[in-house]
């Protein structure tokens, strides 16, 4: 369905529309750019205003959460689901809420990992790879 919604032009209702079905949760005013990926797309809860650019996957086999006014630069992975390290057990999934406060900014190419709470206002820098939580209005990079 995603491929078919990204062959859709910005601004067309039907997109939309698409969209408000395809999530748990679709707020107003959103933007999801072009090559968007997701797993299954009812475990993404998308707030207002929000701007998604292009190539952005989340791997929703648990909850995602957005908030408002959240922006996320191109080839960002969101990730609420991995593997143990063990590799007798790298079979198992490990599967964890990602919570994205309002007014959150994702650099490219950034990633999140299951069971991260980036809190209000927080920057994080094009490249960082986010395993822990993150304070309000802190800027993380790296």
């Amino acid at each position: 369905m995603i491929k078919q919604v990204n062959k859709l032009p910005f601004g067309n209702p039907r997109r939309d529309k698409i969209f408000a079905k395809l999530f748990g949760k679709y707020g107003e005013r959103n933007v999801i750019k072009d090559n968007f990926i997701c797993n299954f797309g009812s475990n993404i809860s998308i707030g207002n205003g929000c701007y998604i650019n292009h190539g952005v996957t989340i791997l929703d086999s648990y909850e995602v959460e957005l908030g408002n006014n959240v922006f996320i630069a191109p080839h960002v992975v969101i990730s609420a689901v991995t593997h143990p390290q063990d590799a007798n057990k790298r079979r198992e999934l490990i599967i964890k809420k990602v919570t994205i406060e309002d007014d959150v900014w994702i650099g490219a190419s950034a990633v999140i990992m299951p069971g991260v709470t980036l809190h209000k206002g927080a920057i994080i820098g094009a490249g960082a790879v986010v395993t822990k939580d993150v304070d309000e209005y802190t800027v993380v990079a790296g």
